[in-house]
């Protein structure tokens, strides 16, 4: 058992976990959360370890999206606990102030917690152990001043008569004391003319040669014995008094203060359970605030040895950083096509970084902490970690470097099973080469052959190779800038890595003679391979750039055809309410040259076909069709729209208005062609690209600037890299003012879900936002994410 312990607190100093700790300690605000932290340690029990993780994501929610936390003033009573377990203590005004604090404290955090029992379950359930103490409270604040940690007078009326009764005293010696004052001051007989305190006595200073003419009590004398401290005959009486007195008061405040003890003491069990809920509440409190800084989240977990970290970072250096710098995120997923992983590259390229980081992240998940890595992670808990990195030479145990990595391997290969993590730095190095790298390849065939997430670095060709043919093995490698001779530290996942030790040497000032000299002696073989390692690399790099580029133009394009279906859909919209209105002011003309034909006939039968009815009924029969004629002008030229010819535009230039025949609308040319013949238009609320052969020009028009053309709102549309906006601090009117020019850009950018984080506070904002969000055309849906992602300070909202 002591042998597990020590191993335990060896990987735990190999993997810096006492960092994190160092850290962590510090966030608690108070000695009781920081007594958890000390007492941390890994777990193995997968629903606890989900409840602890739980319990923090509930507490990050506060601090994200709630109210203040009432957490603050929060003291470590234990020691006062512990005292008035024995009868007849009692507690200072001090410490019944500090016990006064915290239960005032725990009774916030109940009241906090009880109202919010739906939204935080976990943190509710440990308000059960958290009693109120109403009573002791008040008690305690009616009789102790918590600034100055005295009893008031009015703490009992005994406490007041005593304390009235030594001023009064007080003041009659005061007023004798200067009364004699006066006098022998005005015969010399005093060193100065003041009232001093000596052992709790008003004192004259008198003179040493006229002691004997001021006739008192001498209780003190000045370091050369020129000045003796004496209280004169006369007062001593009523010092006496008043000693009596503050005997009387010493009497009646330890009264009071074991009082105010026995209310305490009474509830003993309650305000310990208090104290100790209270404890793990500020423990959980300092890692939810430890998740904040790190900018974490709660995985998923599992018992079945799968691990898929997604945008991992190593939390040091996230903590080491901040913001000042990007921390370069990893992804892995291992545990079904493969459980060992051999991760190759050269020297400071990040190998050791990513083994401490897997096997930290899987400690602090262990230890129900956050992990700075996306959600969707999925972490498994193991039954032990074993991690040999760096060198651990023993000088004590007369053990080499090698030595003691065999005996490392040793301790693996006897204790690991499946449910382990195996973590290895350099495996198989220290040694020849050939047989290194064949004891490594025998370790590794042990811990696949029974299961154990096992992941080692190496330099070795061989491994390589090994890793390559063998089933359940897979390669990686840390990315290096071979034109800059600089890591990038990004890891890659199937393929090996070469180790540049040519090419570093030669940036670090060593003669090209030497490592061209070094390249022969290698033989043609060994340099082919890493020539061949060299281009797999760029190629791999050159393949991701294409997929990256083709992602974001997929991204655009799917956007644009969003676009280019609701424009359509406008168009055909529009064309069928102007046939409505054309058919519409058609049947009017009808109605209108019916009517008038009508009257003409009525007319000419009247008059029986005179002349002057006849030329009458022709003027009216021509005025109808002079309207019709006009109508028709008008529907024809709101069809066509006006200055469109029949001729396609064969140059444009910026600034020119055109005529889109294929989707029926005007634009605005903003780029000249390309070299597929596509003009850059900008119509409407975007820019398309449009054949210029569909273009027509628009009559009578001005060149008008690019960009300033139709344009309100669009023209401060971006495409987005984040599909999260925060408008807490908002009112109603800024925050949809806000949010619906997110959705444009949302839409244009290719998103088809965004998240709108609004806080729950009161829930105005948010009851305002959906109100308009229901309301709004290319909204979809929306709803409450899952739980882990915010709860009901945050939304989902779906687009069309």
């Amino acid at each position: 058992m002591k042998r597990c312990f020590e191993l335990e607190k060896e990987v735990l100093s190999i993997l810096e976990f006492d960092k994190i700790i160092e850290h962590l300690i510090h966030l608690p605000v108070s000695p009781l959360g920081q007594k958890h932290v000390q007492e941390l340690e890994r777990l193995t029990d997968l629903s606890l370890i989900e409840k602890k993780l739980k319990q923090v994501t509930e507490l990050r929610d506060i601090l994200d999206f709630d109210d203040p936390f009432p957490i603050s003033g929060l003291k470590d009573i234990t020691p006062e606990i512990d005292k008035i377990q024995l009868e007849g203590s009692y507690l200072s005004p001090e410490e019944l102030t500090r016990v006064s604090q915290t239960l005032k404290v725990g009774r916030r955090i109940s009241d906090y917690l009880k109202k919010r029992k739906e939204n935080y379950p976990l943190l509710a359930r440990i308000c059960v152990s958290i009693f109120v103490f109403k009573e002791i409270e008040k008690e305690i604040t009616r009789c102790v001043d918590l600034a100055t940690y005295e009893l008031f007078d009015h703490a009992s009326a005994e406490l007041n008569r005593i304390r009235r009764s030594i001023k009064s005293q007080e003041e009659q010696i005061r007023k004798k004391l200067e009364s004699m004052l006066s006098t022998f001051s005005g015969k010399g007989y005093l060193q100065e003319s003041l009232i001093a305190v000596r052992n709790g006595r008003l004192v004259l200073m008198v003179k040493d040669e006229h002691r004997r003419r001021v006739k008192g009590l001498v209780h003190d004398q000045s370091a050369t014995g020129a000045t003796l401290f004496v209280e004169p005959m006369e007062s001593l009486e009523l010092g006496n008094k008043i000693r009596t007195l503050k005997i009387e008061e010493k009497r009646e405040v330890e009264r009071i203060l074991l009082k105010l003890t026995s209310l305490i003491r009474n509830n003993i069990v309650e305000v310990a359970d208090t104290v100790n809920s209270l404890g793990k509440i500020d423990f959980i409190y300092a890692k939810a605030r430890f998740s904040r800084e790190l900018q974490a989240f709660q995985p998923a977990i599992n018992s079945n040895n799968k691990l898929e970290i997604i945008k991992g970072k190593h939390p040091l250096l996230v903590l080491r950083y901040g913001t000042e710098r990007d921390v370069v995120p990893f992804d892995l997923a291992m545990g079904e096509r493969f459980n060992s992983l051999v991760i190759s590259g050269p020297n400071a390229g990040g190998k050791t970084v990513a083994l401490k980081t897997i096997g930290l992240l899987s400690l602090m998940v262990s230890c129900g902490l956050h992990i700075p890595a996306d959600p969707s992670s999925n972490v498994a808990i193991f039954k032990n970690i074993f991690a040999r990195i760096g060198d651990q030479q023993s000088l004590e145990n007369d053990l080499s470097t090698f030595s003691s990595h065999v005996a490392a391997l040793k301790n693996i290969t006897d204790n690991a099973d499946r449910k382990n993590l195996v973590l290895i730095d350099e495996i198989g190095s220290g040694t020849d080469p050939d047989e290194g790298a064949a004891l490594a390849i025998a370790v590794i065939e042990k811990l696949t052959s029974i299961g154990s997430l096992t992941i080692v670095s190496t330099h070795q060709g061989a491994l390589k190779v090994f890793a390559h043919e063998t089933d359940f093995v897979e390669n990686g490698s840390m990315e290096f800038n071979r034109d800059t001779l600089e890591p990038t530290y990004r890891f890659r996942l199937g393929i090996p890595g070469s180790s540049y030790g040519y090419e570093i040497a030669q940036r670090l000032g060593v003669a090209e003679e030497i490592t061209t000299r070094a390249r022969e002696l290698v033989g043609e073989k060994k340099t082919q391979v890493e020539a061949l390692l060299t281009d797999l690399e760029e190629r791999l790099l050159k393949y991701q750039n294409l997929t990256t580029e083709l992602s974001q133009k997929e991204s655009r394009l799917n956007s644009l055809l969003k676009l280019y279906d609701r424009k359509v859909s406008e168009i055909k919209d529009r064309e069928s309410l102007l046939k409505k209105e054309a058919a519409k002011e058609a049947e009017q003309i009808l109605k209108s040259a019916n009517v008038t034909l009508e009257r003409a006939v009525k007319q000419i039968r009247e008059q029986q076909a005179s002349r002057e009815a006849i030329r009458n009924s022709k003027e009216l029969i021509r005025q109808e069709r002079e309207k019709i004629k006009q109508q028709s002008k008008k529907v024809s030229e709101r069809k066509s729209q006006p200055g469109a010819t029949k001729e396609p535009l064969k140059k444009v230039e910026i600034g020119q208005e055109v005529f889109w025949q294929t989707f029926n609308s005007r634009g605005l040319v903003v780029s000249l062609p390309d070299s597929s013949g596509r003009v850059m238009l900008q119509t409407g609320e975007v820019k398309i690209k449009a054949p210029l052969n569909e273009l027509f020009p628009v009559a009578e028009t001005k060149k008008r600037k690019a960009g300033k053309a139709r344009v309100n709102i669009s023209a401060n549309l971006k495409n987005l890299t984040s599909n999260e906006i925060d408008i807490r601090g908002c009112t109603v009117e800024e925050g949809i003012a806000v949010i619906d020019k997110f959705l444009d850009e949302a839409l244009i950018s290719g998103f088809d879900q965004v998240y709108v984080i609004h806080g729950k506070g009161t829930g105005s904002l948010r009851k305002g936002i959906y109100t308009f969000l229901d309301k709004h055309p290319r909204v979809k849906s929306r709803n409450f994410p899952e739980w882990s992602l915010g709860d009901t300070g945050m939304s989902v909202v779906k687009l069309k």
